[in-house]
């Protein structure tokens, strides 16, 4: 049975409030933002208390704390390979309802997630038309953010991410074109929610690097993997220095850089993810016996007598997946490293009525506790984000009131 919860504070009626302000918010500030939403026509000061900016980041930074879930997206088919859904901290699965619009595109890819924001990459039939949409799926916001170059024959790397510096969201597209070469970084653009517009930018130290598409978000800077190419005119031979740094984003003073690559050794396969915001990278090595997980932490300092001003720290060691064939570190949840087998999907015996299930491993940073989950699988696919519900404005822009023709 749903609960009534009574107005603390009736409008005209300020002096003789039940509880003082900083109470009603400490227990507001708990509550799902569904409700929250609601509870904005309790009264006109409930409205207003709402939508503060200060009220919005307290809520935000409980809801990070207490109640951080993992966003599945679900690839499925060409024609249908979009479904999101939420697994809590209680193991819960949650379907979530679709973005707006997303059946007018052929292709949906999810390139960030930030403060319960979503930064989707709608892509057209003939796959040459893209459009981005900025999504809150709490309070079911959306805003449309139209991409300059739409018709842009090349590799589009997106970014997105906040910085509390300049309290702005922003998105970043890395234009790469092929000439007769491996892709490579030509042209920058940058799109700032505060101003809603887009600009181009200096890209300097991406000249001669590949930049791939997989980005993380940590601690106000974008990052992604880069590849040096290596170019010989002669021959006409290129060759990449497999992951041979770390491309970085400042997002408030939007410069780039380039950091060196921790010494991994050889690996299977690296993950960018983000462990207590900061920058980690997530490798899966093997012998004939085991598979283990190492997970390094990028950490920044004053420059050294060596004039490094980056240093990498070896933080994570498990070895909690002997007997296991072969397992790949996807994203760090709560301190806890997330990973799958491969195929990541259960036995027909092991499928609980009828329903296919997918596996994950989770081992805990700190505490070394293992664990294994089987979840309801609903596509052949997926990707894993981390994801925090919010009250993050995007614009006050209602689903109804976004034109499906743009």
């Amino acid at each position: 049975m749903e609960r009534t919860i009574k107005p603390l504070i009736m409008e005209g009626d300020h002096n003789n409030a039940f509880l003082p302000d900083d109470i009603m918010i400490n227990i507001l500030k708990r509550l799902p933002v569904k409700s929250l939403i609601r509870f904005q026509c309790v009264c006109k000061h409930w409205r207003n208390l709402l939508k503060t900016p200060s009220f919005i980041a307290d809520h935000l930074h409980h809801s990070g704390h207490q109640n951080p879930s993992l966003l599945f997206q679900w690839h499925q088919s060409k024609s249908s390979n979009y479904q999101l859904s939420l697994l809590d901290r209680n193991m819960q699965l949650l379907e979530v309802h679709n973005a707006p619009l997303i059946d007018y595109f052929s292709d949906v890819h999810i390139f960030g997630s930030s403060n319960g924001l979503l930064c989707l990459l709608l892509i057209d039939d003939d796959s040459s038309y893209r459009s981005i949409l900025l999504w809150n799926p709490a309070t079911r916001e959306a805003r449309h953010v139209p991409i300059t170059m739409s018709d842009f024959q090349g590799v589009c790397d997106i970014g997105f991410g906040y910085s509390p510096i300049v309290d702005d969201y922003k998105i970043v597209i890395i234009y790469s074109r092929r000439d007769g070469a491996p892709f490579k970084v030509n042209q920058v653009e940058v799109y700032s929610l505060s101003t809603k517009s887009w600009k181009e930018i200096e890209f300097g130290v991406l000249e001669g690097v590949s930049v791939s598409t997989e980005t993380v978000t940590a601690n106000g800077s974008m990052f992604w993997f880069g590849f040096n190419v290596d170019e010989d005119d002669d021959e006409d031979i290129y060759e990449f220095d497999d992951y041979g740094s770390i491309v970085s984003f400042d997002i408030a003073n939007e410069v780039f850089t380039l950091i060196p690559m921790p010494d991994i050794g050889f690996c299977r396969e690296e993950i960018l993810t983000v462990y207590e915001n900061k920058l980690a990278v997530l490798c899966n090595k093997s012998t004939r016996s085991f598979d283990w997980v190492e997970m390094w932490v990028l950490t920044e300092s004053a420059s050294d007598e060596s004039g490094e001003r980056w240093r990498w720290i070896d933080k994570y060691y498990s070895n909690d997946f002997v007997g296991l064939s072969c397992v790949y570190p996807m994203i760090v949840w709560v301190n806890q490293i997330v990973c799958e087998p491969q195929p990541p999907f259960e036995s027909d015996e092991d499928e609980i009525n009828g329903e296919a299930k997918v596996v994950l491993y989770l081992s805990h940073a700190i505490t070394n506790e293992f664990k294994k989950i089987s979840i309801r699988r609903y596509g052949a696919g997926h990707t894993i984000y981390n994801y925090v519900e919010s009250l993050v404005s995007i614009g006050n822009v209602k689903i109804e009131e976004i034109d499906p023709k743009f």
